[in-house]
């Protein structure tokens, strides 16, 4: 075969996947009041989705983590019972729901679906005060805390983005007073909640810090990260706000 440079060659070629390929699934869920029915489905389906994707593997473990927003104001009513209890601001004073925060991880990677099931049944909602969400902050944590998520070096790393809203940008944190950038490695610690001592997570407590990120951050740290290649990220969101994420 004789090809000179800049030739353009048209040829044939089949591939077939590896069978049992192992597979990392987290789910990153927006925990904002009105994704309560989501969180409950998500649980709900544990054993459909873990059914479905064995047709695919064996080797499949299920993770899953929770964002919000950025809890400084505007983003939420700084209000100490508010803040104690976000919903109060839905007007819906039976249901006590978790203080806001940027990002919390619940359940590491894990092939045990019944406690990924359990957990996730137990996760309560939280909420903030406008519509876009801390999504791609979550999602750079999640990329970046390799180690806490539990990602293995050589799987299929899936995320699910679930969210009813669409998702501060850089820049929004200005509003806020927030001025630094996104930092630029992993902030998760297990320490007590800000608004309420008596609540403990492994999470990025001081979020309230620095900007959001743009679109561009994410995809370039994706890109530049040579254990991130094989991570793909998957966005389920409303109608509504389809265009956002398509875009």
């Amino acid at each position: 075969m004789n090809v000179r440079p800049a030739d353009i060659l048209e040829t044939e070629f089949a591939f077939q996947s590896i069978s049992d390929y192992p597979v990392d699934l987290y789910f990153l869920i927006d925990l904002s009041y009105t994704m309560r029915d989501d969180l409950e489905t998500v649980s709900a389906l544990t054993n459909d989705i873990a059914h479905s994707m064995r047709q695919v593997t064996k080797q499949l473990r299920l993770g899953f983590g929770a964002f919000v927003d950025k809890p400084v104001f505007p983003f939420v009513v700084p209000t100490p019972e508010y803040l104690s209890n976000p919903c109060l601001s839905v007007g819906n004073e039976q249901l006590h729901c978790d203080p806001p925060f940027l990002y919390k991880h619940i359940v590491s990677l894990t092939d045990n679906f019944e406690e990924f099931k359990e957990k996730t049944k137990l996760t309560r909602p939280s909420g903030n005060l406008d519509s876009p969400e801390g999504g791609l902050d979550a999602l750079l944590q999640v990329a970046r805390c390799q180690g806490q998520v539990g990602w293995r070096a050589t799987a299929r790393k899936i995320v699910l983005l679930a969210s009813d809203g669409g998702f501060h940008l850089a820049g929004d944190g200005r509003i806020a007073g927030l001025v630094k950038p996104p930092p630029t490695d992993c902030r998760l610690q297990q320490r007590a909640d800000r608004f309420n001592a008596s609540l403990s997570y492994l999470g990025w407590h001081d979020a309230h810090y620095t900007d959001y990120p743009s679109v561009g951050e994410v995809g370039s740290f994706h890109i530049m990260t040579p254990s991130l290649w094989l991570l793909v990220i998957h966005f389920a969101c409303v109608l509504g706000s389809y265009n956002i994420f398509k875009n």
